[in-house]
C-alpha cells in the first residue's frame, strides 16, 4: 500500500511548518555529488512560532542576501502558505506547501521575484528541516 492510501502521508499545517528548514538541491547527479562533498548552503528557511519568518540566499560568490517577514506578511490558504517579504525596491512572494511521511517532511515552493516593473523572476525551492 502506498503512503498516501494507508493514510500515513499528511499535510503540513501552520504548526508543521514551524522550525528550520534548509534548501536541497534539485536532485541532478552533479547537484548530489556536490552535496556529498562540500554541502553548499543554498538557503535556510526560518519559520518560529508566532509565524515570523527568515528567509537566507546563499549565493556562490559568498554573498548572503537576507529576507525577513512580520506574522502579518504570512498567510494561509488552504494548504498553501504564502509569505510576502518586502525589501524595497525589491519584494519576493514565497507560496509554499509541505508534507509528512514517515520521519520525512518536505516544504515544496516556489520563490516569486518583483520589482517596480512586475515579476521579473522566480524559481522553485525544495526544502528539508
Amino acid at each position: 500500500m502506498t503512503p498516501v492510501a494507508s493514510g500515513e502521508s499528511r499535510t503540513l499545517g501552520r504548526d508543521g511548518v514551524v522550525g528550520t528548514w534548509h534548501a536541497i538541491p534539485s536532485g541532478g547527479l552533479r547537484d548530489r555529488i556536490g552535496r556529498v562533498f562540500c554541502e553548499p548552503r543554498l538557503a535556510t528557511l526560518q519559520i518560529d512560532k508566532d509565524l515570523s519568518v527568515r528567509f537566507e540566499r546563499f549565493f556562490k560568490d559568498g554573498r548572503t542576501q537576507v529576507l525577513t517577514a512580520a506574522p502579518s506578511a504570512v498567510q494561509f490558504q488552504g494548504d498553501l502558505m504564502i509569505v510576502t517579504f518586502e525589501r524595497p525596491p525589491v519584494r519576493a512572494r514565497l507560496v509554499a506547501t509541505g508534507w509528512q511521511s514517515g520521519g520525512t517532511r518536505l516544504l515544496l515552493g516556489q520563490l516569486h521575484l518583483y520589482d517596480d516593473d512586475g515579476l521579473f523572476n522566480g524559481y522553485a525551492i525544495t526544502f528539508r528541516p
